[in-house]
């Protein structure tokens, strides 16, 4: 057992957070105690990607795996410091890595038995259904995303829900039914980065085991842990590069997509149509200098019409828009929240024609204590909330 000035004689489990979006890369070590209420960001550091003209796989593969080295170079010095300053003796034991589209791919499979008749669910049936789920799931995404399965790399899969009868249940072992579901969400990341995680980690990080998730299934995680309605709503998630959707029904993940524009497209949008430096543009999003713009007004709102326009796509591709959640929660950068928050609720109300509330977490919400971004944070709360307790 661990013992250290902050936590009295409560053991804790020290960790590596790792956000991977898809213009940025930032990492944090995190502690949490069995007992407190939150977890602690001893040290954390965010780094940009460069900024290219265009995103190419092979450019972006470089950019990724230079800059994770030099993060995680920051994480095995300066934040070691920090963590020995907490905790003489303490290492970390568990790395949790989130990866954003469109370098991860959420994919969803329910496979499901059915019966004329009752029948026992065992816990063989339900490891069957589970073996066919991530079957059917990782055929379906080689075909969705044209990829071959030695481009892709299955890096987690996880049983979301379990319904009797079409009615979700925490546990369906030895009961008597005539139709049993299983829910899985998988993670696939390209293959050459899931390599360069698991190795840089390794180098920097030995001690410490690694599980690599995608950013729509940590989101639905974290906010499964909190005092939210989300029986039935719309996740979305906005990085560099891309805007993810995931559609939840009767608390489960039902569906799961995403669209290649990000804060970053935007800016480099802006600076196309509309003469403003991509610098600029970033800080225009996050509602900086919207005066000196004024000008360029009208070629500024062409842009976010074409966003809101990929937007609505992207909305559609979830299915019938009269069906939709009303209630969606989104999760940006705090400074363009309010950006993207009034530009899906405009999206949402085109699509089709009713009033969606557009919910936003801020680090209010999470278990954590400490600084960090927001994609960080919500990766400590999940550290706290799901994976240090895994070991407890």
């Amino acid at each position: 057992m661990l013992f250290n000035k902050r936590t009295g004689n409560n053991a804790s489990t020290y960790g590596l957070v790792i956000d991977i979006g898809s213009g940025s890369i930032g990492a944090a070590i995190v502690a949490s105690t069995q007992g407190v209420e939150k977890s602690e960001v001893l040290w954390s550091l965010r780094t940009q990607l460069p900024l290219r003209d265009a995103v190419r796989f092979e450019d972006v593969s470089k950019d990724l795996t230079t800059t994770l080295s030099d993060v995680l170079k920051e994480a095995g010095t300066k934040g070691i410091q920090a963590l020995r300053k907490e905790n003489g003796i303490a290492n970390v034991t568990q790395a949790l890595v989130r990866v954003a589209s469109p370098w991860s791919y959420t994919v969803l499979k329910t496979a499901r038995a059915t019966h004329t008749g009752p029948f026992v669910v065992t816990p063989d049936l339900l490891d069957s259904l589970e073996e066919r789920a991530v079957r059917e799931a990782t055929e379906a995404c080689i075909k969705e995303e044209n990829e071959p399965l030695s481009i892709l790399k299955m890096t987690s899969h996880t049983t979301i829900g379990v319904s009797i009868n079409g009615y979700s249940v925490k546990e369906a072992s030895n009961k008597r039914t005539s139709d049993v579901g299983l829910t899985e969400v998988l993670c696939f990341v390209y293959a050459s980065i899931a390599d360069s995680i698991t190795d840089t980690i390794g180098r920097s990080f030995p001690a410490a085991s690694v599980s690599i998730h995608s950013a729509l299934e940590t989101y639905y995680t974290a906010l499964s842990s909190l005092n939210v309605h989300l029986e039935n709503a719309c996740l979305v998630t906005v990085s560099g590069e891309a805007t993810e959707l995931a559609v939840v029904h009767d608390g489960i993940l039902a569906h799961a997509t995403y669209t290649p524009y990000g804060t970053r497209t935007l800016a480099r949008e802006l600076r196309d149509h509309a003469g403003i430096s991509a610098v600029e543009a970033l800080g225009y999003l996050a509602g900086e200098d919207q005066i000196e713009h004024k000008k360029n007004a009208e070629a500024i709102e062409e842009v976010f019409e074409l966003f809101e326009t990929n937007l609505v796509e992207l909305f559609e591709r979830a299915g019938d828009p009269l069906l939709l959640p009303k209630a969606i929660f989104l999760q940006a950068d705090l400074s363009t929240q309010t950006f993207f928050q009034a530009r899906i609720a405009r999206a949402l109300k085109r699509l089709s024609g009713s009033v969606h509330t557009v919910h936003t977490i801020t680090p209010d919400h999470l278990s954590v204590d400490g600084e960090a971004d927001l994609a960080l944070l919500l990766s400590a709360h999940i550290f706290h909330t799901h994976t240090a307790r895994s070991d407890a």
